[in-house]
């Protein structure tokens, strides 16, 4: 009797618990992987799981796709699911709702940006982002959060279609303690605003000191240099901060037409100034066309980073000097000799893929079977080469 007692009490606390850990119910606190018995509580669940999974770009294109073709069966328990703040496959339901352009899903992301988990509200900012761009007092709400994921994830969706109407509210960011909250809100500033902003964001530089007139330096160049503030910010090129000079050639590098004044930039490619300032002091000039290849060829003595003579020969490609070539080659060898950090490896596969773009051969040939190719090799022309982007500049370590 008490063996048939002791086994309905067991059974009715497993009965209890499949109903706590049944991952559809009506509870939003549910944190549960077993499948319901509804047939499209199982098809979605089926679908999370692949997408959860699913490492490889086109894997997860082909698990959306074929959700897409089953939306009607899956909507319901798909926007049930993501009333459960706690489930486990939370994540990928937001990613899939987001994918499906769900319009329903997008007020219950934004909830979840306050009851997700902390390490999933930021997720859920980007996915619902992704199905309505962000309005202007979203943003706001957002930006006023305590949780940084949060701020940096608006952020960067704001980045996507920067808004004048924002500018203050991104402007006092610069000053944040977080460096990658004040990294991306320089990257969420829009590229054009009106002068009485520009007068701002420049009186704001004047005011500041280390890493916040760094941040606001960069500010400035995202915004535009009008004439005020490029001479504001060639004269940072002296400051006694590193992170200053160095935000100061990246403020400059986004000037969209030749530099009022050159040489002080010309003069960062020798042999006196850190391998970070002398390459981007070459990525600068490359980008404002500022100075001919002849300045740039008889600099090339003064170089010794790998670093360094990969911006030169950029610049040299680009103005069809064949003297680019074998200084992609002097790269090979100092990339070669160099220690395999992740930053010589960009730059090894990045003087490749040029070399290969110019010649068309082997990527796996070492310098010397590029010296005896070139020898022989017929002259390039000028080329237009591709932008580095952002993420190629922090590759390379700058």
């Amino acid at each position: 009797m008490r063996v048939a007692a002791a086994c309905a009490v067991l059974l009715c606390l497993l009965g209890i618990g499949f109903v706590v850990w049944s991952p559809f119910e009506a509870r939003p606190d549910t944190a549960s992987g077993s499948v319901s018995a509804d047939p499209a509580d199982r098809a979605l669940q089926d679908r999370l799981t692949e997408l959860a999974a699913a490492w490889n770009p086109r894997k997860k294109r082909r698990s959306v796709e074929e959700a897409r073709a089953r939306l009607d069966l899956l909507r319901a328990p798909l926007l049930r699911l993501l009333d459960k703040p706690r489930h486990p496959r939370l994540s990928a339901a937001m990613y899939l709702a987001s994918e499906l352009a769900l319009p329903e899903a997008r007020p219950v992301l934004v909830g979840l940006t306050r009851t997700a988990a902390r390490a999933l509200r930021a997720e859920a900012v980007m996915a619902a982002a992704a199905i309505e761009a962000l309005s202007v007092d979203e943003v706001r709400d957002l930006l006023a959060r305590d949780d940084v994921g949060v701020r940096i994830a608006t952020l960067h969706c704001l980045a996507r279609s920067p808004s004048e109407e924002l500018f203050h509210d991104v402007v006092a960011l610069l000053a944040d303690p977080d460096p990658d909250l004040r990294t991306a809100a320089v990257e969420a500033l829009p590229r054009k605003v009106s002068a009485k902003h520009h007068a701002e964001a420049l009186e704001r530089a004047r005011a500041s000191a280390g890493t916040d007139k760094a941040c606001y330096v960069r500010a400035l160049g995202r915004i535009g240099l009008d004439e005020a503030s490029e001479r504001f910010v060639t004269e940072r090129l002296w400051d006694e901060a590193e992170e200053v000079r160095v935000a100061a050639l990246l403020a400059l590098s986004e000037a969209t037409t030749k530099l009022l004044e050159a040489r002080p930039v010309l003069e960062l490619v020798s042999g006196d100034v850190a391998e970070r300032e002398a390459a981007l002091a070459l990525y600068c000039l490359e980008r404002t066309k500022s100075c001919t290849a002849i300045d740039v060829r008889n600099r090339l003595g003064f170089l010794s980073s790998p670093l360094a003579k990969f911006f030169a020969a950029r610049f040299l490609i680009r103005a069809g000097d064949k003297e680019g070539a074998s200084t992609l080659v002097q790269v090979l060898e100092g990339s070669a000799a160099s220690e395999r950090s992740p930053q010589s490896q960009a730059l090894d596969a990045a003087t490749r893929k040029l070399l290969n773009l110019l010649y068309g051969q082997p990527l796996n040939w070492n310098a010397e079977q590029w010296r005896d190719y070139l020898m022989a090799a017929p002259a390039f022309s000028a080329r237009e080469l591709e932008g580095l982007s952002a993420t190629d500049l922090r590759a390379f370590g700058l």
